[in-house]
């Protein structure tokens, strides 16, 4: 799926080695055929699979997704509601297996180790320091467990960047060289994109590497400054205080040491978090001094004990899971907390390329001259930076809607794989939604397609949602949007299912209802003319008695002056037929193609009346109906419509300029891979035009 802004849910499969997808329709059974690969993986497999089943067997809902979550690194079991609660605190990143995950198994085994070591008989001891060190043995002991873990946890790129990094802490012990924190995180950053170069565009790589890095001039900022007014021994024996007040001035040194980290490592990620899953994290400040903490020193020790207990006893439970259960009820419930804070998750537009490289330049500027005396000329320079970096920040906060130009319209049909959604920006302005594809546990259209989308257009409110039918790939995404957008109006055919998402729709249409009011209507070809604005709606369809369920699809006509648009939904031919007899149904400029190019919803008299301009057809790539069907290609063919798709061209967006009628394909908006060929010279000259826009200080991604 391409669009403007938005997921690329195909690159993302790809980026993480799946490079075909498959339909399954739960009628049969699934088995293991055979089992390949090396040996010593299917052992780490099995060992995954007996921690999962014996989690299966002692917990449940939301204290099970996140065990296998924050354990092995399982998260098919997390659902959407769970996410959002930790996005909301700004801690979503504790739910995968991260580097302070390995990290803390490698300071407990050091730490175990070297004390036991420290404390042997006292000859076995001296006999050991004659070739080795408490401490490289520590060292020594220590790199099994970390590499056994990071095996276990599946090897994302947090971990294997914690990895490398610990293996050099390691080796600097062992050979009694000093550490370099940063050194050994720029090795680690070096192997990584070796291996996979690529990898420096996954969000994971740049949010580890960048909070690390962070954490990293912090602490040795706090080191520096607490090494320069840090008190002589003199002054200890002159101003002795008792060992209360000493333990609370530690306490709060390091409560402030932990607020600065957190401040810093939530101010730096925010352009990317911003960028990714528009969003402004502002709450991260106080959920990693509270979630993170207790996920670290509680949930985390007693999980990978229980884990390691699993595998050592063979059992088939979780060991003390009811005090297990326990912590990861405390632990989602603080995480929950902060869904009741006031904006606690804000969205925004995605910011550009040059306001994110601003906006870094002024942090850095700061941080370099953060010691210049007030009175010196550096310091104005500070406090430009300062200003420089606000302002920067203040304009994604404030995300203004990208209006079109006065008098003017855009249409947008997003590309959301095998269903609907299109956005009408009409003057006012008014703002109509219709349809929201599919929803699905792993990947909900709403979520994923249509409020970033809105987000980028800096839309919070809907005037009208309209629903053409109640089927899962018209509707699926739109509970989502609902539980985020606040919409005036909603149309639906008066049509209900016996299904999960029609059920979640309800729920959410009637919570709209009690919380702001949202007013629905049931709508059919009687209600005729409705003025949106400056705009007019026709409704068409649904009328008389059809078969099939697609042909109640409400189907409308959206005039704008001279500008016209069809929007059809399923129909097919019986509801086609009888359009054709409408007395209001005549041409219209642009027509959505019913039904996704069905082979039943194709009729050339119907074209004919429409003579449209072109046509658009929303459609899945490689879907498994066949759509859009070569029947209805050849038909749009012979009558010289131009067809464009979804599967092919991205989302499509039409915008009015006066009289005439502007279309943009989304694929048309980045750069296309280099091809050794005449026109070589030509195709690069046109992608670096394309990054012009991706460079200016406001642009967004989109058209």
């Amino acid at each position: 799926m391409r669009n403007p802004g938005g997921f690329d849910y195909a690159t993302f499969l790809i980026r993480h080695g799946i490079t075909a997808t498959a339909w399954a329709d739960g009628r049969g059974h699934v088995g293991k055929i055979a089992e390949f690969g090396n040996p010593a993986w299917r052992y780490v497999h099995h060992w995954r699979q007996e921690i999962r089943q014996a989690a299966l067997n002692s917990l449940e809902g939301p204290s099970l997704a996140i065990y296998l979550a924050i354990i092995i690194g399982e998260s098919g079991y997390l659902t959407h509601d769970i996410r959002d609660n930790f996005m909301a605190s700004g801690t979503t990143h504790i739910l995968s297996i991260s580097g302070s995950h390995l990290a803390l198994v490698a300071i407990i085994v050091f730490g175990c180790v070297r004390w036991g070591v420290r404390r042997l008989p006292e000859p076995w001891l001296l006999r050991l320091t004659l070739y080795i060190t408490p401490t490289k043995c520590a060292a020594f002991a220590t790199i099994p467990p970390v590499l056994f873990y990071s095996a276990l946890a599946g090897g994302e790129v947090p971990t294997i960047r914690s990895l490398i990094m610990i293996l050099v802490a390691l080796l600097a012990v062992l050979v009694e060289r000093p550490h370099a924190g940063r050194r050994a995180l720029a090795f680690a950053a070096l192997l990584i994109l070796a291996w996979d170069p690529l990898a420096i565009f996954d969000i994971s790589f740049q949010l580890s590497f960048l909070s690390v890095l962070t954490i990293l001039l912090v602490v040795q900022q706090e080191k520096e400054n607490t090494l320069a007014i840090e008190p002589t021994q003199e002054d200890h024996r002159d101003h002795s205080e008792s060992w209360f007040r000493l333990a609370a001035t530690q306490l709060l040194k390091s409560t402030r040491t932990l607020l600065v980290i957190s401040a810093a490592v939530t101010i730096t990620t925010l352009p990317l978090v911003a960028y990714h899953f528009h969003q402004i994290p502002w709450a991260g400040v106080l959920g990693n001094l509270l979630v993170v903490p207790f996920a670290g020193f509680v949930v985390i020790p007693v999980g990978l004990t229980a884990a390691v207990w699993v595998l050592l006893t063979d059992r088939t439970t979780l060991p003390f899971d009811g005090i297990l259960e326990w912590c990861l009820q405390v632990f989602y419930q603080m995480a929950k907390l902060f869904t009741h804070i006031p904006y606690a998750e804000y969205h925004v537009a995605s910011p550009s390329g040059l306001s994110i490289l601003v906006f870094y330049t002024a942090i850095t500027m700061t941080l370099w001259l953060w010691r210049e005396p007030v009175a010196s000329p550096k310091a104005y320079v500070r406090m430009i930076a300062v200003g420089i970096a606000s302002i920067t920040l203040a304009l994604w906060v404030w995300s203004p809607y990208a209006q079109p130009p006065d008098g003017e319209i855009k249409v947008s049909y997003l590309d959301v794989g095998q269903g609907d959604a299109i956005l009408l920006q009409l003057p006012g302005p008014k703002i109509i939604l219709v349809d929201g594809g599919a929803g699905f546990p792993r990947l909900d259209m709403g979520r994923a397609v249509i409020a970033p989308y809105l987000w980028n257009q800096g839309i919070t409110h809907i005037d009208l949602m309209v629903v053409t039918h109640p089927q899962l790939d018209h509707m699926g995404g739109l509970p989502y949007v609902l539980s985020r957008f606040s919409v005036g109006e909603i149309w639906t055919n008066g049509d209900s299912r016996d299904a999960e998402f029609y059920h979640q729709f309800t729920t959410k249409v009637t919570d709209a209802h009690d919380q702001n009011g949202l007013q629905q209507q049931q709508v059919t070809r009687r209600d005729t003319q409705v003025p949106i604005g400056p705009c007019d709606i026709h409704i068409l369809n649904p009328g008389t008695i059809y078969h099939s369920q697609n042909d109640y699809s409400i189907v409308f006509r959206l005039t704008c002056g001279s500008h016209s648009f069809l929007l059809t939904g399923d129909i097919e031919r019986d509801a086609i037929h009888d359009l054709r007899r409408h007395p209001a149904f005549n041409h219209a400029r642009v027509l959505k193609v019913p039904h996704h190019g069905a082979a039943m919803s194709v009729d050339a008299a119907f074209l004919q009346q429409v003579n449209p301009e072109f046509a658009v057809v929303s459609v899945g790539k490689y879907n498994r109906y066949g759509h859009p069907s070569p029947e209805m290609l050849a038909v749009y063919r012979e009558l010289k419509i131009p067809v464009y798709r979804t599967d092919h061209d991205g989302a499509i967006i039409v915008q009015t300029m006066g009289q005439h009628l502007t279309l943009t394909r989304t694929v048309d908006l980045y750069p296309r891979p280099l091809q050794w060929s005449n026109g070589m010279l030509q195709h690069e000259l046109q992608n670096l035009r394309l990054l012009i826009p991706r460079l200016s200080f406001w642009s967004r991604p989109t058209v």
